[in-house]
């Protein structure tokens, strides 16, 4: 393996754990909001967590170098899918 796929998988690794966090975050603060006196304000939570795991794995698609419209874009969605399921119960 050369090293700039190290570098490359090195990136995307930092990336991914970073930016999957604040978005599992937004989530969970989204859920801790829906309580309080403006629900409003935890769907805007929530839309941002599903934007910042989106932009995650474009960014990740990116760094390889591939195109970054795939089906992996979805899984950027699951924290806020996890979210979601958290919200509407």
């Amino acid at each position: 393996m050369h090293i700039t796929k190290v570098q490359q998988w090195v990136a995307s690794g930092m990336l991914g754990a970073f930016g999957f966090a604040l978005a599992a975050s937004l989530s969970y603060s989204a859920w801790l909001m829906l309580d309080r006196d403006k629900p409003g304000n935890a769907w805007g939570l929530w839309v941002m967590g599903l934007i910042v795991g989106v932009l995650v794995m474009f960014g990740t698609r990116i760094i390889h170098k591939v195109s970054p419209v795939s089906w992996w874009l979805l899984a950027g969605a699951i924290p806020a899918a996890v979210g979601a399921y958290f919200l509407l119960r």
